[in-house]
């Protein structure tokens, strides 16, 4: 599991300092390597009971949350869903963004930019 750059380079710099130091016996290193492994299986439980605590506690059938789906992954970096992407009107309007002053949806002001509509 990636921690982000921060804390990966914190681990790895662990094991590379560890490594380096003369006489180290095998065993200590493969005991830091188990607790790295121990690390990142506490993260991700941490991540699982998170996200089952927001999914248990948030109205995730809510009109706002649904509008918000164009945020998955799969949906932002598939080339055929930007072409489908949604009007933001009505997300803003939950945020309070005026539709007068961002009144295009993302696919059309991308077209203009590039001069394809």
């Amino acid at each position: 599991m990636y921690l982000g750059p921060g804390c990966e380079d914190y681990l790895a710099g662990l094991e590379k300092d560890l490594a380096k130091k003369p006489g180290v016996p095998k065993e200590e290193l493969e005991r830091l390597k188990k607790e790295i492994a121990t690390v990142r299986g506490l993260c991700l439980n941490f991540y699982i009971a998170a996200a089952s605590e927001m999914k248990r506690r948030l109205p995730l059938t809510n009109k706002l949350f649904k509008e918000m789906s164009f945020l998955d992954p799969k949906v932002l970096l598939s080339t055929t869903n930007r072409e489908t992407f949604p009007d933001l009107s009505t997300l803003g309007f939950h945020f309070k963004v005026s539709t007068k002053r961002y009144p295009l949806t993302p696919s059309v002001a991308f077209r203009r930019q590039l001069n394809l509509s």
